[in-house]
């Protein structure tokens, strides 16, 4: 069994969006840490509101993105299938009149 890494993917693959939300999570700590030992508190919530957003969304979009093409492609098969079995009865049809 191959080991996976921490910003691999299931297919080895490695992953620039885990890679990113690290990046920003660690950015987020630092200046979250900053901010209480020098400021006194969370100075300006929005900031990092908008830092954590900016960490999680691309994720998660991303995961919509996913469902979404699945089901496309799960309605396209449905319909292949569908359209293939009319056709077929079709062709049948057309042999029995002649």
């Amino acid at each position: 069994m191959k080991k996976i890494g921490f910003f691999q993917e299931e297919q080895g693959v490695m992953s620039s969006t885990r890679l990113n939300t690290f990046i920003i999570l660690i950015f987020w700590i630092v200046i979250s840490v900053y901010q209480l030992m020098f400021a006194g508190g969370f100075a300006n919530f929005e900031f990092h509101v908008m830092i954590l957003t900016a960490a999680f969304a691309p994720k998660s979009i991303a995961k919509f993105q996913e469902q979404i093409l699945e089901r496309k492609a799960d309605a396209k098969n449905i319909g292949g299938v569908l359209s293939a079995q009319i056709l077929d009865k079709a062709s049948s049809d057309t042999k029995t009149d002649s």
